[in-house]
């Protein structure tokens, strides 16, 4: 005769609960950030009368790591003129890799002038 088994009958290892948790959190995470992240931008521009590129400027010291998050919030961006900008300087980057540094920047600066 078959009888149900309840959840109370069950063992559930902790590793499988960890592994299941682990994989609803990397689930949900990208959703969250996706739907939340332009609420909280909105917050704070709001609240600190500042955009997210001020924000990063003025709250990060100068060199790499403000540099990285200018980059990321860049590469997080949602308008197409923004998503435009970023793809063609990725595009100049891998085309000038081979110049020097004064070269780059000024194909650089003209490759941003020219694309408005």
């Amino acid at each position: 005769m078959y009888t149900h088994a309840s959840l109370h009958d069950l063992e559930i290892n902790p590793q499988t609960m960890m592994f299941f948790w682990h994989s609803f959190v990397d689930w949900i995470t990208p959703l969250l950030v996706w739907y939340l992240r332009p609420l909280i931008k909105w917050f704070l521009r709001k609240s600190t009368k500042l955009c997210e590129l001020q924000r990063i400027c003025y709250g990060d010291k100068q060199g790499a790591d403000r540099t990285l998050n200018v980059e990321a919030s860049l590469r997080q961006s949602r308008r197409p003129e923004i998503k435009a900008l970023v793809e063609m300087l990725n595009k100049v980057k891998n085309i000038v890799s081979h110049l020097d540094y004064a070269e780059y920047d000024k194909i650089v600066c003209f490759a941003i002038l020219s694309s408005f």
